[in-house]
This record gives structure tokens, sequence and C-alpha cells, in this order.
């Protein structure tokens, strides 16, 4: 769960509160989020999430193997500066999956680092 705070100090692109509270007015009026346990913060429905985590890792391989980044040039997959758990989360949920399709589709595991480094 975030706060709207929180989920602006990361946004790439910054945006106003104001907007920000409009979309996820949005979302919960949907039932894509719910509210957080803590107070002021929401969470993307379960099978939301599982389904935006395929998706995200499913484009962001479709992307490295094409040599084409678009999502990963603005959408980072793990936050260098964030707290241990949540850096541990984003590495099971979607980069330890990345890495798996990676090498599952490319050609020779050596290929991998090459193409995630240039």
């Amino acid at each position: 769960p975030v706060t709207l705070e929180e989920l602006q100090a990361v946004l790439v692109a910054p945006l106003a509160p104001a907007q920000i509270l409009e979309a996820v007015d949005g979302l919960r009026r949907r039932s894509l989020v719910e509210r957080g346990q803590r107070a002021g913060s929401f969470t993307l429905q379960s099978v939301v999430l599982e389904d935006v985590t395929g998706r995200l890792v499913r484009t962001a391989s479709q992307e490295i193997v094409q040599e084409r980044l678009q999502l990963l040039r603005e959408q980072s997959l793990s936050q260098a500066q964030a707290k241990d758990y949540v850096r541990q989360t984003q590495e099971r949920l979607l980069l330890a999956p990345l890495l798996a399709r990676l090498q599952s589709s490319v050609p020779g595991h050596v290929e991998v680092e090459p193409r995630l480094r240039s």
C-alpha cells in the first residue's frame, strides 16, 4: 500500500496532487484499487496487481529482446533508494521473472547481460 505522497515521489513525470487524487479516485470507483490498512493509503486489487505485473514483465522482455526500449526508459522496475523489503519484493515480482523470461527467449544466456547493459 502507498499513500498519494509516496506515489507522487516516485512518478517520473510530476503531477499535481489533485491529478493523482482524481486518477486514484477513478480507479477506486472502478474497483481497481482499494484502501490500504494505513490511513490514506491504497493498493491495487490482487487480481489487477497480478495482471499488471505480468504485462509489465512481458513488455519489458520484448523491449529488451527487440532492443527498442520505451517503457523501460520511462518506468523503473526497481527503486534503488527503497527500503529493503520493497526492493526485495520488486526483485521477486519483477526482476526475477524478467530475467527468467529473457533467459528462455534469448539464444544463449551469455547474450542477456550485454543487452541489458547497452
